[in-house]
């Protein structure tokens, strides 16, 4: 293939890129944001493991497209934790986070998640409560609202493999 053509092609699947990357901006953000909630939940006793709370989803793998609105976040329960069904970690952490100022809570069309809007940025925080049997960024144990039981997952290594895919 000749350089020009190969150069036009370079040149326009970077236009096309950044046409759907989020801006630095938006992602300086959403980082931000999803601190203050780990931060609030450690401030009003929300009992956490370390490391308390893991981005996932599209936005953890680097992968969000546009405005970055829906970001999905593990926070790792402790082990006392797996004793209690889901929904009961599940109805604790929506409890919780009634109270974060400036923002909705709806747990109503989550299977797995408590989803917290906050409404001056317009990003919706999907938080999974999640237990690790052995190490956090191995197999994962998450809630199954309509099976009332721990299931288990793996999205931190689904986004390895991903990545190593890629």
């Amino acid at each position: 293939m000749p350089e020009i053509i190969l150069r036009n092609l370079q040149n326009h699947f970077k236009g096309l890129l950044s046409a759907i990357e989020p801006s630095d901006s938006r992602r300086a953000l959403v980082a931000s944001q999803a601190g203050n909630v780990r931060e609030f939940l450690q401030a009003y006793a929300f009992e956490t493991a370390t490391p308390h709370t893991r981005l996932s989803g599209s936005y953890g793998r680097q992968t969000a497209i546009g405005a970055i609105r829906d970001v999905d976040v593990l926070v790792f329960v402790p082990q006392d934790a797996r004793d209690q069904l889901p929904n009961a970690v599940l109805a604790e952490l929506r409890r919780t986070l009634e109270t974060y100022p400036n923002a909705s809570v709806e747990v109503a069309g989550q299977r797995r998640s408590v989803r917290l809007t906050l409404l001056d940025h317009e990003i919706d925080l999907d938080l999974v409560p999640a237990f690790a049997a052995g190490k956090w960024d191995d197999m994962l144990e998450v809630p199954d609202r309509p099976k009332q039981e721990w299931i288990r997952s793996n999205p931190l290594g689904y986004a390895g493999r991903l990545s190593d895919l890629n």
